[in-house]
C-alpha cells in the first residue's frame, strides 16, 4: 500500500523503491516497522516508523504539520539508498565477495 501526496509517501514494503526513485531532495517515508525490515533506516533521521496504526496516523499528521522534518526524513533516505543500495555500493561488495572466495 503506498499513498503519495506532494509531501510524503506513506508506504508499506517498498521504502527502497520510494526513496531511489524520489528525487534527490525525496519525499519522507512513513512505514510501520515490517515495511522497514532489512534496512538500516531510524525513525526521525530517515523516515517515520511505527509500531501500530495510530502511530502510523501520528507520522503522517506530524509530517504534515512540519515540513521541514518531511523534507529533512526524505533527503536522508533518499541518501541512505544512494549510499547503500545503488549500483556502485552493491557491485562493489559483490566483487569483494568475489575477490574473498577466490585465491
Amino acid at each position: 500500500l503506498a499513498t503519495e501526496t506532494r509531501e510524503f509517501l506513506a508506504t508499506r514494503g517498498i521504502p527502497l523503491t520510494a526513496w531511489a526513485f524520489a528525487d534527490p531532495l525525496g519525499r519522507a517515508l512513513v512505514s510501520d516497522t515490517l515495511g522497514i525490515e532489512g534496512i538500516p533506516a531510524q525513525h526521525l533521521k530517515h523516515a517515520w516508523i511505527a509500531e501500530d496504526p495510530v502511530g502510523f496516523a501520528a507520522g503522517i499528521n506530524r509530517l504534515l504539520s512540519e515540513p521541514e522534518l518531511a523534507q529533512s526524513l526524505g533527503e536522508e533516505g533518499h541518501r541512505l539508498v544512494a549510499e547503500r543500495f545503488s549500483n556502485g555500493p552493491i557491485v562493489e561488495d559483490f566483487i569483494a565477495f568475489i575477490r574473498s572466495r577466490c585465491p
